[in-house]
């Protein structure tokens, strides 16, 4: 059996709200983990939603781009069937909800992207943002990348609330209070240790696949709406406007004041799930 074929057996998932009601796929963020759509979990069961997380950390990293796209856009059909389904992509999983949707086609309906990263190479994003070091690591020392991520598996081993401190310490806007509150720490910190301490290779392969993201944006004829902080300085607030620019499907920008990264997910999570259901 090929590495493909083994990696179209069942995916383990998370899934959250009602499990009987209308089908959501999630896709969480880099670094990020299924525990991350426990966000949605209320506002799913408020409003008859099944929103499904995949452990797509956990697949092979020698798939190419292609193949590993193809084994997440399957994995939803085993679940759902040929039923409409809606996506919500965060952060740097927003590029992969947009590359599965593209398999998927007509079967997927709404698109909602939080906190969006844009391709690269739709301008001068990389020198902005806060991770931008890590994504030129990983696009001409993939080395030193890998030997960074080791360094972060070791202290989320060891000390993961340091490694919530390290990654917060750029936050901005509204992230800056929100990552100093308790619930989020421990929300933080348990997606942070599931992340480095079991699939830092899926990891790895998600940033590798993100910063050679040519984004063929114009096949997206979806449903498109993007949530974006004002104050977003992980994936700023520029890329937002680039992707409204380049999906055709976009319906514009909801710009959250004064919102950054996380802060924009707790804030869209809810307008999210009520015009999902209102459009059901």
């Amino acid at each position: 059996m090929s590495v493909l074929e083994q990696e179209r057996e069942t995916l383990d998932f998370a899934e959250y709200g009602n499990k009987d009601g209308q089908p959501v796929i999630n896709f969480h963020g880099v670094p990020g983990a299924i525990e991350e759509c426990a966000l949605f979990d209320a506002y799913g069961k408020a409003h008859n939603l099944s929103i499904v997380c995949f452990d797509r950390f956990a697949i092979d990293n020698r798939l190419n781009h292609d193949d590993y796209y193809q084994v997440l856009a399957d994995q939803i059909t085993n679940k759902i069937g040929s039923k409409p389904v809606d996506f919500i992509g965060f952060s740097i999983g927003a590029h992969v909800a947009l590359e599965v949707s593209a398999r998927l086609k007509d079967q997927v309906g709404q698109i909602h992207l939080v906190s969006a990263a844009a391709p690269l190479g739709g301008g001068d994003f990389i020198d902005k943002v806060a991770g931008g070091l890590v994504f030129k690591l990983a696009m001409k020392k993939p080395f030193i990348f890998y030997l960074l991520t080791q360094y972060q598996k070791i202290i989320a081993m060891l000390a993961p609330q340091f490694l919530v401190k390290l990654l917060f310490a750029s936050a901005a806007g509204k992230d800056k209070a929100l990552s100093k509150t308790d619930d989020f720490k421990s929300y933080i910190t348990l997606i942070l240790k599931h992340c480095f301490l079991k699939r830092t290779s899926g990891y790895i392969r998600d940033v590798d696949f993100y910063v050679a993201w040519q984004g063929s944006l114009s096949v997206h004829n979806n449903s498109v709406q993007l949530w974006h902080g004002t104050e977003d300085n992980w994936s700023t607030f520029s890329m937002a406007e680039y992707l409204n620019k380049e999906i055709p499907g976009s319906s514009g920008v909801n710009a959250m004041q004064g919102l950054s990264h996380y802060s924009c997910l707790y804030q869209a999570a809810p307008k999210i799930c009520a015009q999902l259901a209102k459009a059901s």
